[in-house]
């Protein structure tokens, strides 16, 4: 899905500070919705997203009635510069390494107030509405919508996109639908929730790619049994 490849790989720049922002320490929960009574994918429903100073975790979570033994998370340590996959499918659990190139997303996007910005209040936070444009390798310039908040910092690579000036409280997925913030939780959280649990397996994109190349010709074998 765009925007997520996890991606969720998925979502720019340092934790900032714009006039009156503030960091977030918590949780913030993101809900999938669809123009025009578009029926949602059944895949997934929401995104969460754990915060805690140069830390943060997104983790994509499926509809209640998805049976799919599918788990996707993103930690993100902006201090180290790193980021990694946890992946957990049909309970073989990965930790893929990114490349470095998770950490030049501002290099290829932009941020721009919409023309007449609007405002509109979501999740108790007032918002603005702004422009992210970003360059694909082919040259090609993709434009996604965006309302943020000052109320609080922009949290870094989120939805893996161009920082607005402040925390993006919904953004376009494509022209059907958006996410957008349906909950906030301000909390402690401990630093071992943005750590790689011990019984995940480290791994290469090459290597986690390959897993999933070999993952889909298995399920084509047994949906497509030969006949004697």
């Amino acid at each position: 899905m765009k925007r997520i490849t996890l991606v969720f790989t998925l979502l720019c720049i340092h934790f900032s500070s714009f006039g009156q922002s503030k960091e977030f320490e918590g949780v913030l929960i993101y809900e999938l919705s669809t123009n025009n009574g578009i029926e949602k994918p059944i895949n997934i429903s929401r995104i969460k997203y754990s915060v805690k100073g140069n830390l943060w975790r997104g983790e994509i979570v499926g509809n209640e009635d998805s049976t799919a033994p599918v788990s996707y998370s993103l930690l993100v340590n902006l201090k180290s510069k790193e980021a990694t996959i946890l992946a957990n499918i049909s309970n073989t659990k990965m930790a893929v390494a990114t490349s470095e190139s998770f950490f030049q997303i501002e290099k290829t996007n932009s941020f721009s107030l919409e023309s007449g910005s609007k405002k509109l209040t979501i999740a108790g936070l007032e918002c603005k509405s702004g422009v992210i444009q970003s360059k694909s390798d082919d040259q090609k310039i993709d434009t996604t919508y965006v309302w943020y908040s000052t109320s609080y910092a922009a949290i870094p690579f989120q939805f893996e996109t161009a920082s607005a000036p402040g925390l993006i409280v919904s953004i376009q997925q494509d022209k059907n639908s958006f996410w957008a913030l349906s909950e906030i939780i301000p909390c402690k959280l401990s630093p071992e929730i943005f750590e790689v649990p011990a019984d995940y397996k480290p791994m290469t994109m090459t290597e986690f790619q390959e897993y999933l190349a070999a993952l889909g010709e298995l399920e084509i074998e047994v949906a497509n049994p030969e006949l004697d």
